[in-house]
């Protein structure tokens, strides 16, 4: 299970996306704003460049053609509006050789000189007389200020020549006449001049295409930088999310072996807990008896008959045998539980095991008046690969308990058969059966405790033992019973031929 990935983090790996979008965006209106700005700057220094020489042209032109008509001379008077100024009159004539002399070289297309609404001087010809109303002169005329905008032309009549896509500077300058008397000039005198600034636009114009790609240039480069940044930091997000998922995920398990341990080891003090209680109620059984025949013997053993002698003798030894099978079957569990009891597998001969514990259990067999029958398999020799010292402590315990819970009289048969590549041993008897709701939890400490036919006590601790001795020997335990008519317990082993080896 992946750990959940936040929101932001999720949003953050969009982070190359947006950024490639807001970012591009960004730096286009940057650059287009600069532009914007540039071209305004420039267009503005044009006009007032252009300005200044017009306000000047026309400042030199007045004064001259007020220092070079006396006062009183009547060509002043068409300043006023009294003699003629068409084309050619004196007037006109000394005002277009004053003109052309102060505009030779320079780039004014045509002058025109108002007074008032007159047009009362152009140097197109058709223009002297027409009425002027413009909205730039009525405000110069009020503020008394020159006036300039900058126009494009698609055509632009000079007064002798047609010019075609023009860019020009238009000024509007108010002025006077040096010389001139106050009466004569009680309405306002001014210039107004075209300049050709087609160069100095079409020159702009290149320098606006140049900073444009250079702005385009350095922000492509800038933009790349950035956005090979954001690339990077993405995938360095990417490495640290996919390290974090790793990493919560290695947590998660670890939490899951923590909290499977954590319940594994309180599920073991308790079962812990559980067979201390029971072995402790088992153990006082066998030392009772140890305790009270033994102090019947000694206290009054020259009293006694030789039969009652020989009876609490007998006593004495099962009582014995029962706490040391005890003892036994406690110290083979906790050296399973501690790990201590090592696998260490060999090919032997099963039958002599089996035929060895015939033996051994005998005895034990015959006093209760049981039958131990050995049915030794059709093919012989039945070698197996396995730890002998488990098998013989398998063989022991389930040998051990089928007399413990079978009637006197009654029977058990060890025998063993080849299953494919396994052995199966069973040791099957005519006892009392096991209930349904104990062989439920037959293999569970302290909740499969039975009473033998003689009132022999069980824990089940030895049936968990020879289930775990199967297991490591990479065989199986199973049983199955009737109650009141016996118990057959199966455990299987690996055949030597098949070199089977299990930790």
């Amino acid at each position: 299970m992946a750990a959940p990935v936040s929101f932001e983090v999720a949003m953050a790996f969009r982070l190359q996306r947006y950024f490639a979008l807001a970012g591009g965006a960004a730096l286009l209106v940057i650059a287009t704003t600069i532009v914007f700005l540039y071209e305004r700057s420039q267009r503005q220094q044009i006009v007032t460049s252009i300005e200044r020489q017009n306000i000047l042209l026309a400042t030199m032109a007045a004064n001259h053609l007020g220092t070079q008509i006396p006062a009183g001379d009547p060509r002043l008077d068409a300043f006023a509006g009294v003699a003629s100024h068409m084309p050619g009159s004196p007037f006109h004539s000394l005002v277009r050789d004053q003109l052309m002399r102060n505009l030779k070289g320079l780039p004014v297309l045509k002058v025109m000189i108002f007074r008032g609404n007159d047009t009362i001087f152009s140097t197109d010809p058709n223009q002297i007389g027409a009425k002027k109303a413009d909205a730039e002169i009525v405000e110069s005329m009020r503020r008394q200020v020159p006036v300039s905008h900058l126009s494009h032309r698609d055509q632009f009549d000079t007064g002798g020549e047609q010019l075609v896509d023009r860019d020009i500077v238009e000024t509007y300058v108010p002025t006077g006449l040096a010389g001139a008397t106050p009466g004569q000039l009680e309405t306002p005198v001014y210039f107004e001049l075209y300049t050709d600034v087609t160069p100095l636009m079409v020159e702009f114009r290149t320098d606006r295409t140049r900073l444009m790609i250079m702005l385009l240039l350095a922000f492509g480069i800038l933009y790349a930088t950035l956005l090979l940044i954001v690339r990077r930091a993405e995938f360095t997000m990417r490495e640290q999310q996919k390290s974090l998922e790793k990493r919560a995920d290695e947590l998660l398990a670890l939490t899951t072996e923590l909290t499977e341990a954590r319940d594994a080891l309180q599920e073991s003090n308790n079962q812990k807990d559980r067979f201390f209680s029971v072995i402790a109620h088992d153990l006082k059984s066998p030392f009772n008896a140890l305790l009270g025949f033994s102090q019947l013997l000694s206290e009054q053993g020259g009293m006694l008959a030789r039969e009652k002698v020989t009876e609490y003798g007998r006593m004495v030894h099962q009582a014995a045998e029962a706490a040391y099978k005890l003892l036994e079957d406690l110290l083979d569990w906790s050296r399973l539980n501690m790990d201590r009891i090592e696998f260490n597998p060999e090919a032997f001969n099963l039958c002599d095991l089996m035929q060895q514990n015939e033996i051994r259990f005998g005895p034990m067999a015959a006093f209760k008046e049981i039958d131990l029958i050995l049915i030794p398999p059709s093919v012989r020799p039945v070698r197996v690969l396995a730890d002998i010292q488990m098998v013989d402590a398998i063989l022991r315990n389930l040998i051990s308990n089928a007399v413990k819970f079978t009637h006197p009289g009654g029977q058990i048969i060890l025998s063993c058969k080849k299953m494919g590549e396994m052995v199966e041993i069973s040791i099957a008897d005519t006892g009392i059966g096991i209930p349904p709701d104990r062989a439920a939890h037959l293999f569970d400490l302290g909740k499969g405790t039975t009473q033998g036919t003689q009132g022999e006590s069980g824990t089940g601790l030895g049936l968990q033992i020879c289930r775990e001795l199967a297991d490591r020997q990479g065989g199986q335990l199973t049983f199955d019973s009737t109650p009141g008519e016996g118990t057959t317990f199966r455990f299987t082993l690996p055949m030597a031929d098949q070199l089977k080896k299990t930790a």
